[in-house]
């Protein structure tokens, strides 16, 4: 009865698992993962055997691939433990290392932290290359990749241990027709995860993090400028910050000005002037804001308050004492 109990709980978890990490993966950069994740379910699908046959013919990566079988004989001597044990291994993990059997189930899966490496390794080089290098320091950016990989780490014990064993249970019971409709039904749950991640255009932490670091590094620049010189016309002329945000909001504006539902013209335009400062994916998530006659560019993640920059009838403002109760609850200040 056990046994069945959790087959079934297993079954709903693979169902709803990639549901989870395509939407946690337009948050946070776990292509590496993604991927590993996909290696081992098919892995797991086929049988040690079967993989084995199907990959040692692939140059280069046959080899690499191939190895990864391991996971299947592991399995065949050692009957995966139930799906509670998965879902808690980062907290069991301390124990599991000093014990034989379990460190070894550990070890297997390094290849597939291996292959999240490296192509964590390639992507962020990529990354910082045409996002972060020259302007943001290289210490942030190793950070959030560090960050990155354990988030990485984790996801893997709790999510992509239990979907592998899963089907390996599946596969060892010879539940073919079994296997193949919950690895549809596991597919289209995924697919329906990046449909609603792209409808709710969720900007990733990688991005947030260098766009308030240049608005942050712009502000103290003013800051400074205006503490040395006290003259605030001159200072915010010489920042490329506060010159790229007020030009796109005085663009924008004046786009919805003369017609306030052509919201997507004055995005086109604000985001061309703010790409003078920022990258282009970080200007794509400003957004703007437009009533009671007060327009405001704004851009925000989660629940942080919005950075943002407003304009009344008269000029630019920044007080929030002047913004509509509207705008208020939208910004979150």
């Amino acid at each position: 009865m056990w046994r069945t109990i959790d087959l079934v709980l297993r079954i709903i978890y693979v169902v709803v698992a990639p549901l989870v990490l395509v939407i946690c993966a337009a948050i946070f950069p776990i292509t590496g993962l993604l991927v590993s994740a996909a290696i081992a379910t098919l892995v797991a699908m086929f049988g040690a055997e079967r993989w084995r046959a199907r990959v040692k013919d692939i140059p280069i990566l046959g080899r690499v691939l191939g190895g990864m079988s391991k996971l299947g004989e592991f399995y065949n001597t050692h009957p995966a433990k139930p799906l509670v044990y998965y879902i808690f291994y980062p907290v069991l993990l301390p124990v599991i290392l000093f014990m034989r059997v379990p460190r070894r189930e550990f070890l297997l899966y390094r290849k597939l932290g291996a292959l999240a490496l490296v192509i964590i390794v390639g992507t962020s080089t990529w990354d910082y290359l045409h996002h972060w290098r020259p302007e943001l320091p290289f210490a942030l950016f190793l950070t959030s990749v560090i960050v990155g990989f354990i988030f990485q780490l984790l996801i893997t014990f709790s999510m992509i241990m239990p979907l592998v064993t899963t089907f390996v249970i599946l596969n060892q019971r010879h539940l073919r027709k079994t296997t193949w409709a919950v690895f549809v039904v596991a597919v289209l749950s995924g697919a329906l995860g990046a449909y609603g991640a792209h409808k709710q255009h969720g900007m990733s932490i990688n991005t947030w993090m260098r766009l308030k670091t240049r608005s942050d590094f712009a502000a103290v620049q003013l800051r400074d400028c205006l503490a040395e010189h006290n003259d605030p016309k001159t200072c915010g002329s010489e920042n490329r910050g506060t010159m790229a945000v007020g030009r796109a909001l005085f663009a924008g504006c004046d786009v919805l000005h003369r017609s306030p539902e052509d919201v997507d013209n004055a995005l086109t335009v604000a985001r061309t002037a703010l790409e003078d400062f920022y990258k282009p994916d970080e200007a794509a998530e400003f957004r703007f804001y437009y009533g009671e006659g007060v327009c405001v560019i704004y851009v925000q993640f989660g629940r942080d308050p919005a950075l943002w920059l407003g304009r009344d009838a008269a000029h630019a403002f920044h007080d929030p004492a002047k913004l509509p109760a509207a705008a208020h609850k939208l910004l979150k200040l």
